[in-house]
């Protein structure tokens, strides 16, 4: 393929009346495709985006599923002119569904992971639980993409009137530094001087992760509550919000 007037696409039969056009198999399933946005390296030659290589790395690729498998699944349905659409030599033809779905879809973020209680006991000197969180069916890890997206596993004590007596967070994430060691404060700085990663304790395509919160047992607590959370938060980005509201509840507390 070069850049010129003829337009590919995953059809073999796809007419057009405006430019010549050809099949290219690259479109139709290859994860190939994918990696021209989400593989990035900067100038420099950090590594911005790596959910290409994740899954690259992962057993996906062994198995032979590819990115479009989990984000364009085919279903019969309409292209944009009819003539292109289905029929051809007499069967259906399939097409991808291009909602190209992702962390911001709760049925695939509960597609992709499980999350379980593995034990809880209560004792003298106070509670545990033991949750175990695995990426069950995500291909590349999870979160991926920018360094600003969180998986947020939390863990609540509560009292028979719904009072909070004990609350804890594990987050997994990507952290990275600039290139003057500060901490990144945008997304358009991780393209343009994002240079080290402090940490990465994200989880891998098939990874079991366990993890133990102990508390104290506080007077009237009868029960704890977990949560997963995803969560993208670019840096800085809620910090006028929250210093509104703040402001709000300070205003409220005055009166």
């Amino acid at each position: 393929m070069a850049p010129g007037p003829v337009k590919y696409g995953p059809f073999e039969y796809a007419p057009s009346p405006a430019h010549p056009t050809a099949f290219s198999l690259l479109h139709r399933n290859k994860p190939t495709l994918c990696a021209g946005c989400h593989e990035f390296r900067t100038a420099s030659g950090f590594p911005a985006l790596t959910t290409y290589s994740e899954w690259k790395a992962g057993p996906y690729p062994a198995q032979g599923v590819s990115c479009q498998d989990c984000h364009m699944a085919l279903v019969l349905g309409d292209t944009a002119r009819k003539e292109v659409k289905t029929r051809q030599e007499g069967s259906y033809r399939f097409i991808n569904l291009h909602r190209l779905v992702g962390g911001g879809s709760l049925g695939q973020l509960r597609r992709a992971l499980d999350l379980r209680l593995v034990a809880a006991d209560v004792r003298d000197e106070g509670g545990y639980v033991e949750v175990e969180i695995v990426n069950t069916a995500a291909g590349h890890k999870v979160p991926t993409g920018l360094p600003s997206k969180q998986l947020l596993l939390s863990v609540r004590a509560l009292s028979e009137d719904g009072r909070e007596t004990f609350a804890e967070s594990r987050i997994y994430e990507r952290q990275v530094l600039d290139d003057r060691g500060a901490p990144i404060r945008s997304d358009g700085e991780i393209f343009l001087t994002a240079a080290k990663v402090v940490s990465d304790n994200r989880l891998a395509p098939g990874e079991k992760r366990r993890e133990i919160f102990r508390f104290p047992i506080r007077p009237g607590t009868v029960k704890a509550e977990i949560t997963l959370a995803y969560r993208y938060r670019p840096p800085g980005a809620a910090a006028p919000t929250l210093q509104k509201i703040a402001q709000e509840v300070r205003d409220l507390r005055r009166r």
